[in-house]
């Protein structure tokens, strides 16, 4: 089977919906990007309310802690997300999804 299968099957499973069209930013249940410090560190923001981020809830330093916060987010319901172009990469989302296919026992 396919990675693009296993990633079909498993969003099916769990009806996540992944869009990185910015101008569906404020209809997804939650969004992840990157944004740079004044001093030039990258951080990665997930958030729930784009307009109005805490820094001490939606802020991550590390690709790993951002993607136990989106697998949290799966496991409490969210189903439509923003996820940009370079997180989607960077982060791995493809294989966080194949570990949740896994996890689900769906192959």
């Amino acid at each position: 089977m396919t990675i693009e299968r296993k990633i079909k099957i498993i969003k099916e499973h769990l009806n996540l919906h992944i869009t990185n069209d910015y101008a569906q930013l404020r209809r997804t249940d939650t969004a992840i990007y990157n944004e740079s410090t004044a001093g030039g560190y990258d951080l990665w923001i997930l958030t729930s309310s784009p307009d109005n981020i805490s820094i001490t809830e939606d802020v991550f330093y590390t690709e790993d802690c951002i993607s136990d916060a989106f697998k949290d987010k799966i496991d409490d319901g969210d189903i439509y997300f923003y996820i940009d172009e370079a997180a989607y990469t960077e982060i791995g989302i493809d294989d966080i999804l194949i570990e949740l296919l896994t996890r689900n026992c769906l192959y």
